[in-house]
């Protein structure tokens, strides 16, 4: 299912994206979202996004979840930013 942003546009296996809501909580379309926010955040939350570039402006969804703690300690570290969660 393609998904635009700004000039990226996102696709994902739909069955791997119902699983992924299913383990950890997050829907790609809230995953996709993080592109286009300067500080990486959705709702306040700090996401962790495996994907990969297919083409010049097609980006794969692989997984997403919420960052862990060690994660969210070095995303704090490198932008002096704190999340909500």
């Amino acid at each position: 299912m393609p998904y635009k942003i700004g000039c990226l546009e996102f696709e994902w296996d739909p069955v791997k994206a119902a699983s992924n809501v299913e383990k950890h909580a997050v829907d790609f379309d809230t995953a996709a979202d993080i592109f286009d926010d300067p500080d990486l955040l959705v709702k306040g939350m700090i996401l962790m996004v495996a994907y990969t570039v297919r083409g010049e402006d097609v980006c794969r969804i692989i997984s997403a979840r919420r960052a862990n703690r060690r994660e969210r300690a070095a995303y704090t570290l490198q932008t002096g930013a704190r999340s909500q969660t």
